[in-house]
């Protein structure tokens, strides 16, 4: 029995990929394999849709290690500023911080 409900919930989840709609306003490759992060496709994919500063597409898990990872090495770092307690001579600019691009991250 739970191989079953295991193969329908992977059919669905198929479906549901083929058929989504990006909120974003604009297309995204479909080609990302099974979904499941540690696959060699979705990594491609991953690494083809990953934005430095806004990341992923909503249809991404976010909680996933893999994409964690990702985002924590390879994309933009933001201290969020609390504008209402801006302390005087701060810069917005000083809370963006790219990320080190030769730092090993995916062992």
């Amino acid at each position: 029995m739970l191989s079953c409900a295991s193969i329908l919930a992977r059919v669905y989840r198929e479906e549901c990929l083929w058929k989504w709609v990006f909120e974003e306003g604009c297309q995204f490759s479909r080609d990302f394999g099974l979904g499941v992060p540690s696959l060699a496709k979705t990594l491609q994919w991953l690494s083809e849709c990953k934005d430095v500063i806004f990341g992923y597409p909503t249809v991404v898990r976010f909680s996933s290690e893999v994409v964690q990872k990702i985002l924590y090495f390879e994309c933009v770092k933001i201290q969020w500023f609390d504008l209402y307690n801006h302390r005087k001579g701060e810069n917005e600019a000083d809370a963006f911080e790219m990320p080190d691009v030769h730092a090993s991250h995916m062992t």
